[in-house]
């Protein structure tokens, strides 16, 4: 099986001139070859400062090319991204970064006066700025040493609606695996917006798919991004793929389906996608595919997927789909016997993708 370094270093080798990271918000661009350059500097660097196998990086960045190069760098350094939000309220961010034993933190210039830097400081752990590292440290870090696709590649903390939030486990053959599906070779994956809150499995996703499938991550400047931002970044930038949370699918597709124009696919999930709000979109925009995506985060974004070619107009759902390549789905009844055909059943999810584990919480796993 593969890993994330494995086939991100595939693609450097493959086309190293071709673009893989654009900052829509300041033009930054950067090949795939400087972004292997500037990715394995960083590593060195996080090498250097006690980053490893089994270990938690924290990443407190703005949403730019710095974070992409971080999330990159401490995969290839061979230890495992943990991205806060800095919305978040700082109790929170102070539990996560205890629960997943995390020892170094990565900062940028506008991140490193926030509230939980001090707190990390005065806890002993340390920080590192995100254009820290030279070249020479780098050329002493071979990518991705020692790594396997079993090894521990991020950490995302669920949102604690039931209770205290449990850092899912992610391994590198997890996110190779999320990439490798057929599913991305019908075009989406070209340019892929990154505009998710970075704490939630969409980043991986928007970060993932088109780094290991030679595509080019186009970075949303921070803030947020409404459909007149939206609408206007697809056209400048020529994004191809989209991911929305159900919620914002439906509010765009009430309000502006338009804006969406120029994508050849949109990802949605996360909630219950409205029959009507598909309808919606394909009518403003019938050459767009609409992809039901299913999968909590232990799953690795997503486990199903459904593209919507037609709607039969009496429909009340929208079907969730298959399972991904590699990933299992089963329905089963309290006996863990399958379900016949209209029959409800629970629903089970194997194979490909499946996270490790909650770190640090063995009971809970």
């Amino acid at each position: 099986a593969d890993t994330a370094v494995d086939r991100f270093a595939e693609r450097v080798r493959r086309a190293p001139d071709a673009f893989a990271v654009r900052c829509a918000g300041t033009g930054e661009r950067l090949t795939y070859r400087e972004l292997d350059r500037r990715t394995a500097v960083l590593a060195g660097a996080l090498a250097a400062a006690g980053a490893g196998p089994e270990h938690t990086v924290a990443l407190l960045l703005e949403r730019s090319v710095d974070l992409v190069v971080a999330a990159v760098a401490v995969v290839r350094a061979g230890a495992a991204y943990l991205p806060l939000h800095r919305d978040d309220a700082s109790p929170r961010q102070q539990t996560i970064l205890s629960d997943a034993g995390t020892r170094l933190l990565v900062t940028d210039r506008h991140t490193r006066d926030d509230a939980v830097v001090r707190y990390a400081r005065d806890r002993g752990l340390r920080l590192l700025d995100v254009r820290a590292g030279s070249d020479a440290a780098a050329g002493d870090a071979p990518p991705g040493a020692g790594v396997s696709p079993d090894s521990l590649a991020c950490v995302m903390f669920t949102s604690g609606s039931t209770g205290r939030p449990k850092g899912v486990g992610i391994s590198q053959g997890a996110l190779a695996s999320l990439a490798a599906d057929r599913w991305w070779s019908e075009g989406g994956a070209e340019k892929v917006l990154l505009h998710s809150p970075h704490a939630f499995d969409a980043f991986n996703l928007e970060l993932w798919v088109p780094l290991l499938t030679g595509g080019e991550v186009v970075v949303a400047a921070p803030g947020h991004l409404g459909p007149a931002e939206l609408a206007r970044t697809v056209a400048e930038t020529g994004v191809t793929g989209l991911w929305l949370t159900a919620g914002l699918f439906h509010a765009i597709a009430a309000e502006d389906p338009a804006c969406l124009a120029g994508l050849r696919q949109v990802w949605t999930g996360g909630d219950a996608v409205s029959p009507d709000a598909v309808r919606a979109v394909r009518r403003a925009l019938p050459h767009l595919t609409v992809v039901n995506g299913y999968g909590p985060t232990e799953t690795t974004v997503f486990a199903t997927r459904y593209a919507v070619r037609r709607l039969p107009a009496d429909a009340v759902s929208v079907p969730v789909g298959g399972p991904l390549d590699g990933k299992r789905v089963l329905l089963l009844d309290d006996a863990l016997r399958p379900v016949p055909p209209g029959v409800v059943g629970e629903v089970y999810l194997g194979g490909a993708g499946v996270a490790r584990g909650y770190v640090g919480r063995a009971g809970a796993t």
